[in-house]
């Protein structure tokens, strides 16, 4: 993990004692006699760990594609039936810049975890799929074949999963050593007495979709909402590479918001304002090293209730002077650290980033004649803590930030 210039950040901690997160799942348990042993307690950390995948060709011409998973088990001292996991193959229709886009075809397996340790998962194509498969290059398929894993974690029977432990790697990655982006374990933190919907999408310089490990949609809820007092946990990465070009992930459509079921008024994605500073600030520079690694996070709750914030993963490549000493910052925060041009001020981008961040975390100037908001704060704001330099924490609570946008 690369070292930074200590320099402290003014804001609140939002370090949650994880004795509250046993209290919720001591209570959610199921009713016992007074004298009964207490419920069970949660454990943080030990994500599922996926180990090499594999594709063979059968004696019948099928492709099989094998994994490994290990898990650690999340509660201590809970009756059986609380863990499971869902585990899932997704091949994806092509490769653009060695990115996943489109899908060819998905498989799934669950499972009941009553213990630490591996399961492996075999995965049998249909001979159409097969051949398909098996016309690409060898690169190409590792490229187009990832795992994802969810660790589900219920606080009682019968109830929605209460937390998830993630993980997700394309089958090249698996059979590579690390790459030396600065990475974390993210938690993301509903705080509200609601479910909430999530997307999570990278915007420049981030490993995702199973790259090296790492992927942003694993936050992304799919219908599937994160309840009050749950999370998700997974690792990420930002690219660090000289090797790598920077380049705007988002697509031509960056952030879903439709998924969320929120207001076209609230939630919009205005891409004249989005995308233009982006595209001119990426011609600036030529490769990762020079780039801040950014993602984008979105919260919609009931009631029309939305939050956005941008994120930065620093690396002693992208912030070299009077930086902060977190490696995940908003972008708001970012905005405290720019000096652009000047090499004896703070700098974390070298030009231009201003602009660039402003219209990222959602800026509103009535005096401007583009008003470049992303999502207001509305009913909802983010929160942001690292409680190491490998543990990052987002938190989605009720209320918002006085100047409308948490950053």
């Amino acid at each position: 993990m690369p070292n930074l210039t200590a320099m402290s950040v003014s804001r609140p901690s939002r370090a949650v004692p994880f004795a509250l997160l046993a209290a919720a799942l001591a209570v959610g348990a199921l009713a016992a006699p007074a004298q009964a042993k207490p419920g069970p307690k949660f454990h943080r950390g030990g994500l599922p760990s996926i180990g090499e995948i594999s594709l063979a060709k059968t004696a019948g011409g099928r492709v099989e594609i094998s994994v490994p998973v290990t898990y650690t088990k999340a509660l201590s001292g809970g009756p059986s039936g609380l863990e499971s996991s869902r585990v899932t193959l997704r091949v994806a229709a092509k490769a653009r810049n060695g990115r996943q886009t489109g899908t060819a075809f998905e498989r799934s397996r669950r499972h009941r975890i009553g213990e630490s340790g591996t399961i492996v998962d075999r995965f049998t194509l249909g001979p159409q799929d097969s051949r398909w498969l098996l016309s690409k290059g060898r690169s190409l398929r590792g490229a187009l074949v990832r795992i994802d894993v969810e660790h589900l974690i219920k606080a009682r029977r019968g109830g929605p999963p209460l937390h998830e432990k993630d993980a997700s790697m394309t089958m090249a990655s698996s059979h590579r050593a690390r790459a030396q982006g600065a990475s974390g374990e993210l938690t993301l933190r509903n705080e509200t007495a609601e479910p909430i919907e999530t997307i999570a999408k990278p915007t420049m310089c981030m490993y995702t979709d199973g790259e090296w490990g790492s992927n942003l949609e694993m936050f992304s809820t799919n219908g599937e909402p994160i309840q009050p007092t749950g999370t998700i946990e997974t690792e990420i990465e930002a690219d660090g590479s000289v090797f790598s070009d920077a380049e705007w992930e988002g697509g031509t459509s960056p952030f879903e918001f439709d998924v969320l079921g929120a207001a076209v008024d609230v939630i919009g994605t205005e891409l004249g304002v989005e995308l233009g500073p982006l595209v001119a600030l990426v011609d600036l520079a030529t490769h990762c090293d020079s780039m801040a690694s950014t993602f984008m996070v979105v919260a919609a709750g009931p009631a029309g209730k939305t939050a956005s914030s941008e994120a930065w993963v620093l690396t002693d490549e992208t912030c070299r002077f009077g930086c902060p000493h977190q490696h995940l910052i908003s972008a708001y925060e970012a905005l405290g650290f720019q000096s652009p041009g000047e090499e004896n001020g703070s700098e974390i981008w070298a030009s231009a980033s201003t602009e660039v961040l402003e219209r990222l975390v959602g800026y509103y100037n009535p005096a401007a004649s583009i008003r470049g908001r992303i999502v207001q704060d509305v009913g909802l704001d983010f929160e942001w803590d690292e409680l190491s330099s490998d543990e990052w924490e987002i938190s989605v609570g009720e209320g918002s930030k006085p100047a409308g946008f948490s950053g």
